[in-house]
């Protein structure tokens, strides 16, 4: 019974990929999100699809700003960047 009462309550969060319900998008705050349009903006062509690129060219901008804050702004930009097709040529650098 009370599995029951829970499935019911949880039903709006879907079931994820795997089971075929829906798919929840990772939640980014505001900040993170801004950061890496405005490093987008001055830096084209510098930033790829690849994580760990971009978080080495972070490293070299963002010398002050601490690992995990790095790491964040690094996988949404990479995420942008798949999202918009960014990845035209043969070295993963795309965006401009």
């Amino acid at each position: 019974m009370r599995l029951r009462a829970r499935e019911k309550v949880f039903s709006w969060l879907g079931k994820g990929k795997r089971s075929g319900g829906t798919n929840l998008g990772r939640v980014r705050s505001l900040y993170i999100k801004r950061a890496a349009r405005e490093l987008l903006e001055r830096y084209p062509g510098k930033f790829s699809t690849s994580f760990k690129e971009n978080r080495e060219f972070l490293d070299e901008i963002l010398g002050h700003a601490g690992k995990p804050l790095r790491n964040r702004i690094a996988g949404y930009i990479s995420t942008l960047l798949k999202q918009r097709g960014g990845n035209d040529d043969a070295t993963g650098r795309g965006y401009e």
